[in-house]
């Protein structure tokens, strides 16, 4: 399916100027066009949805038809010019764009207040639908309203109590990104599964921490259940996928889980059962059962009279059964800065060995064409490898020699800059097998629950993971993010598996890890559970400094309260909690959190304030989770203030770390203008350099000097004395990979391989450089625009890269105008290798036609590198080979 677009208005577009007032008003009546929306950063890219699909037919189209009818619509447009162009386009947008709901990002009570019960865009009133996390409502046109309300509420028994935070959330599941699968042929839902063990445990309650030993419980089925064999191969197919999955995210009506391919059905048949129990403690048969759900993946489950009725009701109002992600490998294994932080004891020689395979993968592709055709375009070539995008990464495959031209070393090192600073802020190469993990329960333990079995004990040993990647009983650490503290990382054993019952784990492949149901280890990995929670096992340098510490059990702020909810009254009330700019996002816990450790590597170990700290970084791990859980019960924690700023020794100041710079350019840029300004006083008033000063023995400073030293602290955003280990692995890096560019050997005479050898008129060169120059300054016009909204950097990005992707649709056609596209080729490559500018949007306009000129140069002849065990290159642990391949 193509991504449609739909309007994501900020506050801002709701304010309006008042005669005689300073200050704006909020207004529920909005006019706005769709570029004027578009220059001011409010339309988004929107998925694939269970909400899409009813979107779409209520139009009349299939979901799945859509990219379809783009495609068509734009080769249209390709072929097409004057009048009957423009209409293509006009139908091409109104295929895309979405104006029956619109999301309203609200950050203060005032507008929350305002717009909450309805507003008017273009004309058009809107109702209020459903929330989408955290400071997000979605609106939809009012005359959709009750058509689509009651299918968000699925025909639920309104009498069963519920809390308002939950019951939007479950109705947002609507909304998430999916793919439609076929239903499964019979469905049971079955209960949730206790356990009880002895578990000892660090308890971190509001105000108290202690460490308790005492038995516990524990829902051993916490968000997965089972599918069959058949099943699981037919949704795969569906998938685009030969192989079987092993584990889908299944979505249906206030439905989310992962559902695991095994086959239960031979382990009934050798148990002799027939019927199992469900949720609502009917006898179900187990013959033909293709799903098994469990009552905490049908969040409503209680709601229905059976789960015939449930499905029912699904089926009624228009649910089917969608797929969210899939487990998978990853060519991603990398760790992040949350886990390295907390391994105070490493040495320079370990962070030399941690450090080493990035610093050679990097050296690597700074020297090898082959290194970095799959740096740029990915390592899942193989023989059938056809040209999809006309970038650099597919004109390295055809003529190795660009990679001496200028542009293409210059975009290779844009790159690999941006690969070095992530590094230096922890981003760092792992084993190739130390990729993100979809995490499930022991299958055993839930099929022992399931015939009735008493605290089922399953396959698994306390302290036991299986993941078919790793040898048995081979010793590993396993952590998840986020992740604050080192208690957050588990080392667990890989499980030798009982033949008695390997059966159930021969469709669960490399790409998932089997946790057992027996000890605290959801705990120790932040209050995991089993609903799509993804886990990264990493080995050998970091293995033997870690410390076995006692897993972390937090206090929590409850489900929240119950009631019978009718209307949309208490779901508001629920909503204008979320909308308050007070709730604290996860990443700002994180940076508190990581800013207490540079604090701490300031701290004798085992002192007094050093166990305070410890304690803080402990309730951060509480203040965290209530963070993430808020949109469930709208409850949550903040950083204690003292923590963060005031008279307590211990606060951190609001200062950043020294290796978080590197992510943060407006502290960086704040940070270099104290530096100049010290150094100058430093130099007028004692003639030296303030690092100099710095390295004068205290004892020596004059009051003066110590006077000038207090101000840059007093002043610094970073902390200026902490030796904390990311610290130390930042400057590690940048000290191993400072680039040298005098080594860098550019080749003058590639341009020529780009052309051809027609000739152009002047006129054409400069019609060129005036669409290039218009294009430039209307992309530069709406990312200052977005960069004065109140968005987050992430949404900052996305919006400018639609803008980006829209209006060079413009740019080509405006190329395109100019004549033969080989000439304007010529031209538009003269002009970059003259100017030294526009050469990436070179490559995304007239990028084809470089394409094939670098193909009749060279035959037709494309190298492509593809994956051999017995091959002579080396890229990130896997093997490969150069094949030459005819382009036809």
């Amino acid at each position: 399916m193509a991504n449609v677009n739909l309007y994501k208005l900020t506050g801002e577009v709701f304010k309006v100027q008042v005669e005689g007032k300073k200050e704006k008003a909020i207004t529920n009546e909005v006019n706005i066009t769709y570029r004027e929306a578009e220059r001011l950063g409010c339309v988004i890219a929107f998925g694939e949805s269970q909400l899409m699909e009813w979107i779409y037919a209520n139009r009349g189209i299939e979901l799945d038809q859509l990219g379809k009818i783009a495609g068509e619509l734009k080769t249209k447009i390709r072929n097409s010019q004057g009048d009957e162009k423009e209409q293509y386009k006009k139908e091409l947008h109104e295929s895309l764009f979405v104006d029956e709901i619109v999301q309203v990002e609200i950050k203060s009570k005032k507008l929350f207040n305002k717009i909450s019960k309805g507003f008017t865009l273009n004309g058009q009133p809107y109702t209020y639908l459903v929330s989408k996390g955290k400071q997000t409502l979605t609106f939809i046109k009012q005359e959709l309203y009750q058509k689509f309300a009651e299918k968000l509420n699925g025909g639920r028994n309104v009498n069963t109590p519920i809390n308002a935070s939950k019951l939007s959330a479950y109705k947002s599941l609507a909304m998430t990104d999916s793919k439609k699968v076929s239903a499964p042929n019979k469905v049971i839902v079955v209960p949730e599964q206790e356990v009880q063990f002895q578990a000892e445990y660090t308890w971190v309650g509001e105000y108290e921490i202690e460490n308790r030993n005492e038995i516990v419980s524990r829902t051993v089925n916490d968000g997965a259940s089972l599918i069959s064999i058949d099943l699981g191969m037919r949704w795969s197919q569906e998938l685009g996928k030969d192989e079987m999955i092993s584990a889908f995210q299944v979505r249906q009506m206030f439905t989310k889980g992962v559902q695991y391919v095994v086959d239960f059905q031979r382990y009934f048949q050798e148990q002799g059962i027939t019927h199992i129990t469900d949720a609502w403690g009917h006898e179900q048969s187990v013959q033909n059962v293709e799903c098994i759900l469990n009552a905490s993946q049908v969040k409503l489950w209680s709601a229905y009279d059976s789960c015939e009725d449930w499905l029912a009701n699904a089926d009624k109002f228009g649910y089917g059964w969608r797929i969210g992600k899939y487990s998978k490998k990853s060519s991603s294994h990398k760790s992040n800065y949350q886990q390295l932080i907390t391994y105070e004891d490493l040495t320079d020689n370990d962070i030399k060995e941690l450090i080493t395979p990035s610093v050679s993968h990097i050296n690597k592709v700074q020297s090898s064409w082959e290194h970095q055709v799959l740096y740029l375009n990915g390592r899942d070539m193989d023989e059938d490898f056809e040209i999809g995008d006309a970038n650099i990464a597919t004109a390295l495959m055809i003529e190795p020699r660009l990679a001496k031209d200028r542009f293409v070393r210059a975009k290779i090192m844009r790159n690999l800059r941006r690969t070095k600073k992530d590094m230096g802020t922890g981003s760092l190469l792992l084993e190739k097998e130390s990729y993100f993990r979809i995490g499930l329960p022991d299958p055993l333990q839930l099929l022992q629950g399931m015939i009735g079995i008493e605290n089922a004990q399953g396959s698994l040993q306390s302290n036991e993971i299986f993941c078919r990647a790793f040898n048995s009983g081979e010793e590993m650490l396993v952590f998840r993010s986020p992740m604050l503290v080192h208690e957050n990382i588990a080392k667990v054993k890989n499980a030798h598996l009982n033949s008695e019952h390997e059966f159930l784990y021969e469709y669960l492949d490399d790409t998932v890890i089997v946790f057992n149901g027996l000890d605290m280890l959801p705990e120790t990995l932040c209050g995991s559970d089993w609903d799509g929670d993804s886990f990264q096992i990493t080995q050998p340098v970091l293995m033997s400094k870690h410390k076995k510490s006692l897993p972390i059990c937090c206090s929590n702020l409850g489900g929240g309260t119950k009631e019978i909810i009718v209307d949309e009254v208490p779901l508001l009330k629920a909503a204008s909690i979320m909308c308050s700019s007070s709730i604290p996002s996860i990443g700002s816990v994180i940076n508190d959190a990581t800013a207490m450790f540079s604090v701490l590597s300031t701290l004798e170990k085992d002192s007094e304030d050093y166990l305070e700290m410890r304690n803080r970084l402990k309730h951060m791990v509480r203040i965290s989770q209530s963070v993430i859980d808020c949109a469930k019960n709208g409850k949550y924690y903040h950083t204690p203030i003292e923590w963060l700023k005031g008279d307590d020794h211990l606060a951190t100041q609001k200062r950043k770390p020294m290796f978080q710079m590197d992510k943060y350019d407006n502290k960086k840029a704040d940070l270099n203008r104290l530096k100049d300004k010290i150094n100058f006083l430093s130099l007028a008033n004692f003639g030296m350099l303030f690092a100099d000063l710095l390295k004068v023995e205290e004892d020596k400073l004059t009051a003066n000097q110590i006077e000038l030293i207090q101000l840059y602290n007093d002043n610094c955003n970073v902390f200026v004395h902490d030796n904390n280990t990311m610290n130390r692995i930042h400057e590690q890096v940048h000290t191993q990979l400072k680039e040298d560019s005098s080594s860098i050997k550019v080749d003058k005479s590639t341009k020529e391989l780009l052309q051809t050898s027609l000739t152009y008129e002047m006129r054409i060169v400069n019609e060129l450089k005036q669409i290039l120059t218009t294009y430039s300054e209307d992309v530069k016009e709406f990312k200052v625009n977005t960069k004065n909204t109140i968005i987050d950097a992430e949404e900052r990005k996305q919006l400018n890269k639609t803008y980006i992707t829209n209006r060079q649709d413009k740019l080509i056609e405006d190329i395109q105008a100019l004549g033969n596209t080989e000439v304007v080729t010529n031209a538009f490559v003269d002009i970059v290798y003259s100017t030294s500018r526009f050469s990436e949007i070179m490559w995304s306009c007239v990028g084809e036609q470089i394409i094939e000129n670098l193909l009749a140069k060279n035959n037709n002849i494309m190298k492509v590198i593809v994956k051999d065990d017995n091959g002579s290159i080396d890229y990130l642990g896997e093997k490969y080979t150069v094949i030459e391949k005819e382009m036809k």
